[in-house]
């Protein structure tokens, strides 16, 4: 039988914090699209966004996994200290992620795994672990997926007003039926690739320091499950950073922002190429719902205030400033912190 030393609980522990602050800060922006659309209630779309966050989870780990194979490769962790290591990096994530929820700001906890993993390999190896090439496709990732997120959100929105001409048409997608029946099924697909891209990174690095085994199951099911019960207590204020603040999104915004986002997630997490879901998310809602909005001087009816009381306008700019900074600061914290814990703990 395996033995299990403390470090290993507290490593098992660790994951289990992170991945319930993934659901809590990340998985949230799944449901920005469907409450700002005015289709349902905060509460409600948290529910569908758990269980669906739950599927992508399972799913995706054992039918197409070739995101975790990406993020494996990033950075070597010596199995001697795997155990170490992996708590290491969770912690890292973990209070980073508690920051984040705090002050009611969306953040990427699988770019800072990545960026975790990375701090920790190069304090036990030097460079020589660090995977080059993996991380190209890492950063090629993020830009693609923020550029390419808010210009297509923007032209969605522009090519719908068009398609609209200040009218609904029976009988087709563009009624306002249609447009709510779509922010359902965005809600939907929105936290199932989250759970797929952002459950596998997770995993990933159980695995790359062997303290899980391919192929359990068991460690899926509960990892999903924590992720769904995170979703569940995600607060509203990332919500309202997200679909009020950044973009003031109304039913046309929402839907086009979920399409484009669905799409580039789809694509990615077939490709194998690890993205965060919160810049995708973010982008596109801020393209749709921000520059489209501005060019078609199409006046914007924020729903929010129908679900939370109290709801105050921000500034939009210092919001979307607020954001990028925890975007960026995200690599360079989480690659610090994992970096002087492992030099001060472990070596």
């Amino acid at each position: 039988m395996r033995k299990v030393g403390s470090m290993s609980i507290l490593a098992v522990v660790m994951f289990a914090a992170a991945v319930f602050l993934n659901g809590a800060t990340d998985a949230v922006n799944s449901v920005t699209g469907a409450v700002f659309g005015g289709e349902m209630s905060i509460g409600r779309a948290s529910l569908i966004a758990a269980v669906c966050e739950f599927a992508g989870g399972v799913i995706s780990a054992r039918f197409f996994p070739g995101v975790m194979g990406t993020v494996e490769g990033l950075a070597d962790i010596p199995h001697k200290y795997g155990a170490a290591a992996a708590a290491t990096v969770l912690a890292s994530v973990a209070v980073w992620s508690a920051v984040a929820w705090l002050i009611g700001v969306p953040t990427s906890e699988g770019h800072g795994v990545m960026a975790a993993m990375t701090g920790t390999s190069v304090a036990l190896c030097g460079y020589t672990g660090v995977g080059a090439g993996q991380w190209i496709e890492v950063l090629s990732g993020l830009a693609l997926s923020v550029a390419v997120g808010t210009v297509a959100g923007a032209l969605l929105r522009i090519s719908l007003f068009k398609a609209n001409n200040g009218k609904e048409r029976k009988g087709t997608f563009i009624t306002l039926a249609g447009k709510k029946r779509f922010l359902r099924l965005g809600l939907c697909f929105s936290a199932f690739l989250h759970g797929a891209q952002d459950f596998q990174k997770f995993l990933a690095l159980m695995y790359a320091s062997g303290l899980f085994i391919k192929g359990d199951s068991v460690c899926v099911y509960i990892g999903s499950a924590l992720l769904f019960c995170g979703t569940l207590c995600s607060g509203s204020r990332i919500v309202e950073k997200t679909g009020r603040t950044l973009a003031d999104l109304d039913t046309d915004s929402a839907v086009c922002a979920d399409l484009a986002s669905f799409l580039i997630l789809l694509s990615a997490t077939l490709a194998g190429v690890p993205v965060s879901t919160t810049c995708v998310k973010v982008s596109a809602a801020t393209g749709s719902g921000r520059i489209a909005g501005l060019l078609t001087e199409k006046k914007r009816v924020a729903t929010w205030c129908n679900h939370s009381k109290g709801c105050k306008k921000s500034s939009s700019l210092t919001a979307f400033l607020t954001v990028s900074a925890m975007w960026l600061l995200t690599f360079p914290v989480c690659f610090l912190l994992a970096f002087f814990i492992t030099k001060l703990l472990i070596i």
